[in-house]
């Protein structure tokens, strides 16, 4: 029998890995836990282990700590790592310190039943992971680190305020001797072809789109996502290089074969530092106000869209008064801001239609400077958008944007309030309403409400009184006893409906919450 020892900060998750499968039908034991790196090296001194589950993310000494430490006094021991966190860099670390394996969060009974019958069928060789699970592990990690970057040029276009941090400079791995290059695509009339769909159906529209382009564009091009109907393809590589293919693909990006979507390009032109791409972002919409009318991307039309100095004044006065929550002044000013507008003649509704989009994209990053996010001042933000763009006259979209601008002045008039219970609050809510969502974690929560991990965890244990992992299990466990009392669903149908996969392990925490199993408090024999 192989000796296990589970070693996490967190009690529940020790209790429920170690009662999650039959482990001696797998030839190991549990025999020892720890919450952190110190009690478990102390464990280790007078005891013999042979293979542990660790976490990454504990106190005093976290799990690397900790492994490099087993790797220097015990190198017979095989480590497996378990974290809430899918991400590349920790994935290399533990695959270059000879781990088992890497498992996610919540752990999967049947990945772990695998991984130790491959522990098992080379009990007295060196572990290791196998070549097929090492593909498999490379793989879903580049798929990961690929989103990850599509996230990030995505951020570095829309808040090019924002610095880049050193782990998303780590994650580009820029070469002094590469250069980047960005081509924008638009759809032609986007908001007009799909203007039946809601938000979210766009949203999903427009994911269909970018996974289209990629595969037109191919892998050594990361297409994301910049919204209004855009998508950044961003080149990497050497000068020369990065500027023919660059020229090749705008020479045969001109509609969607799925779709028939015509296209649009816009040419950022290249840069070698990775933050210079908010720039590049910044040149393909010059391009673009000079090259088209606004309201027909697609359509060569003769003629100038720029916005003049006056405008761009009346712009910034505008939003001084959104980033003091100003509301008089915030109407005063884009009264101001329509009468410059309107003072353009025939063109008048046009300026309108450039002049408020871009002063939403400008709003929206004030709302993200204060570490917020647009989804929390608007259910659909793309339709309040879409109210200011389609708008009939100059009066209706100048009413529909201090509308707009009025709310996301309350906002951060509410944010300098430093109001960070209301966002644990909404957070909360955001968990109760996906309970069903397996794959659930910390970090995602996190990144919906514009924290980072640590802050969230943190403000979440204060404000709730339980950590995240224990909020997650005790509001599935009393939504399952809503359902066993008040639906005929049977209880494998209620175990998935929450994540759970596997029906034993429901009912176990089941019977610890209730203190009775999934059948006998529904009156079942």
């Amino acid at each position: 029998m192989m000796r296990v020892m589970i070693v996490d900060d967190e009690k529940l998750i020790r209790d429920g890995l170690a009662r999650l499968i039959d482990w001696k039908a797998y030839g190991c034991t549990v025999v020892a836990e720890a919450a952190d790196g110190v009690q478990a090296l102390e464990y280790l001194q007078d005891h013999e282990i042979e293979l542990v589950f660790t976490d990454i993310r504990m106190p005093r000494l976290d799990g690397m700590e900790f492994a490099q430490q087993l790797r220097n006094n015990w190198p017979a021991v095989r480590i497996v790592f378990i974290s809430g966190y899918d991400d590349f860099t920790l994935v290399r670390k533990a695959l270059q310190m000879g781990a088992c394996d890497y498992l996610l969060k919540p752990l999967d009974p049947d990945v772990l039943k695998e991984l130790l019958t491959r522990l098992n069928r080379d009990v007295e060789g060196q572990a290791k992971l196998s070549q097929e699970e090492l593909k498999r592990l490379n793989r879903d990690a580049g798929i990961a680190r690929q989103h990850r970057i599509q996230k990030l040029f995505r951020r570095i276009a829309l808040d090019p305020k924002r610095p880049l941090s050193q782990e998303e400079i780590a994650l580009l791995e820029p070469d002094s001797e590469m250069a980047y290059r960005l081509i924008v695509v638009e759809i032609s009339q986007f908001y007009k072809r799909y203007a039946r769909l809601n938000a979210e159906q766009l949203g999903l529209k427009q994911d269909s789109l970018s996974e289209e382009l990629q595969e037109m564009c191919g892998e050594d091009t990361i297409v994301f996502t910049l919204g209004d109907g855009r998508f950044g393809l961003c080149l990497y590589g050497p000068e020369d290089d990065i500027k023919a293919r660059g020229d090749a693909l705008m020479g045969k990006l001109f509609h969607l074969p799925r779709t028939g979507d015509a296209l649009v390009c816009y040419d950022g032109g290249q840069t070698r530092r990775p933050d210079g791409i908010a720039g590049l972002y910044a040149n393909a919409l010059i391009e673009r106000e000079n090259r088209f009318s606004p309201t027909d991307a697609g359509s060569r039309v003769q003629g100038s869209w720029r916005i003049d100095d006056k405008l761009d004044r009346a712009s910034n006065e505008v939003l001084e008064a959104v980033r003091l929550g100003d509301k008089g002044l915030l109407s005063r000013q884009i009264n101001e801001m329509k009468a410059v507008i309107g003072s353009e003649g025939e063109h008048t509704f046009l300026y309108a239609q450039v002049a408020y989009a871009n002063l939403y994209a400008q709003a929206i990053r004030c709302i993200s400077d204060a570490g917020g996010s647009i989804s929390e001042v608007f259910d659909d933000p793309m339709g309040e958008y879409r109210s200011v763009y389609n708008g009939q006259n100059l009066d209706a979209a100048s009413d529909n944007m201090l509308r707009i601008l009025d709310a996301i002045a309350e906002y951060m008039r509410m944010s300098r309030s430093g109001d960070t219970t209301t966002q644990i609050r909404k957070a909360k809510r955001f968990i109760d309403n996906h309970l069903g969502d397996s794959s659930l974690s910390m970090q995602q929560v996190a990144d919906e409400f514009a924290m980072s991990a640590s802050y969230f965890s943190t403000e979440f244990r204060k404000t709730v009184g339980y950590t995240f992992t224990e909020y997650l299990m005790m509001a599935r466990i009393q939504r399952a006893g809503e359902l066993l009392r008040h639906s005929q669903l049977k209880i494998y149908e209620v175990a998935e409906m929450l994540g759970y996969e596997n029906t034993t392990y429901f009912s176990t925490l089941f019977k610890r919450r209730y203190g009775v199993t999934p059948k006998q408090y529904r009156g079942e024999s």
